[in-house]
């Protein structure tokens, strides 16, 4: 299991921070993030070196984003993962890439309710300019994060929905067995 973890460092938010930007036109992949593309080729031959397949790929956030360009580089190179298993996965490519890793077996959970939901599975937004596409529809969950006044920076209500804690309570036990 290659697992992608999400945003941690200053680094991080920047390159999340990066889809208002033009994205990078990569020859394989087609018009991807910038940000979440950042280091993904030299992740991919890591993940080569010290790595036999089978692999199934997951993530959170930036991870679940930085997971669907990992899984086009695995098509890219004939050697596509089992799974892609993500929680809270924004938009990280045009409609080349999903296309590409759309054969992949995969889910990618969004945390809501029927009045709102994680807003990261909605960025970056689509427009005319910056067509992000997705490969598979959103699976949806709900264990709705409880609200305090005084609670960390995740259990405010624009990212309440987005703690991975949550998704992995509402995420079924053999996700990953089952689609691998």
């Amino acid at each position: 299991v290659i697992a992608l973890r999400g945003s941690v460092t200053l680094e991080d938010w920047w390159h999340d921070l990066q889809a208002v930007a033009d994205p990078h036109d990569h020859d394989g992949l087609g018009p991807v993030h910038a940000g979440f593309a950042d280091h993904m080729e030299a992740t991919w031959k890591d993940v080569q070196r010290y790595t036999a397949g089978p692999r199934v790929v997951i993530g959170h956030s930036l991870g679940a984003a930085r997971a669907a360009i990992l899984t086009g580089l695995m098509v890219l190179a004939d050697q596509p993962p089992l799974a892609r298993v993500v929680w809270g996965e924004p938009l990280s490519g045009f409609r080349q890439l999903a296309d590409l890793i759309s054969a992949v077996p995969a889910r990618s959970y969004r945390n809501g309710d029927w009045r709102q939901h994680d807003p990261v599975t909605d960025l970056p937004i689509p427009t005319p300019h910056l067509p992000y596409y997705r490969a598979q529809g959103l699976v949806d969950i709900c264990v709705p994060p409880k609200w305090t006044l005084f609670g960390s920076w995740h259990r405010f209500p624009l990212i309440g929905w987005h703690d991975m804690q949550l998704y992995a309570k509402g995420t079924p036990n053999c996700e990953i067995a089952r689609l691998a």
